[in-house]
C-alpha cells in the first residue's frame, strides 16, 4: 500500500512538473513572440522614420539646388543685362 501511495504521489509530481513545464514553455513562447513583435515594430518604425528623414533630406537638397540655380541665373542675367 505504501508503495502504491508513493507511486501515485510520484505520478502526481510528474504530472505537475509536466504541466509546469508546459506552462513555462507557453509563457516563454508568448514572451518571445512579444519581444519579436516589439523588435519588428521598432524596426518598422525606425524604417518609416528613416524613410521620412530621407525624403526630408532629398526635399531640402532639391530646394537648396533650386535656390542656388535661381540665384546663379539671376546673377548671370543681371551681369549680362548690365
Amino acid at each position: 500500500m505504501m508503495q502504491t501511495c508513493q507511486f501515485s504521489k510520484w505520478k502526481i509530481m510528474v504530472v505537475v512538473a509536466t504541466a509546469a513545464a508546459a506552462v513555462a514553455a507557453v509563457v516563454a513562447a508568448v514572451v518571445v513572440a512579444v519581444v519579436v513583435a516589439a523588435v519588428v515594430a521598432a524596426v518598422v518604425v525606425a524604417g518609416v522614420v528613416a524613410a521620412a528623414a530621407a525624403v526630408v533630406v532629398v526635399v531640402v537638397v532639391v530646394l537648396v539646388v533650386v535656390v542656388v540655380v535661381v540665384v546663379v541665373v539671376t546673377v548671370v542675367v543681371v551681369v549680362v543685362v548690365n
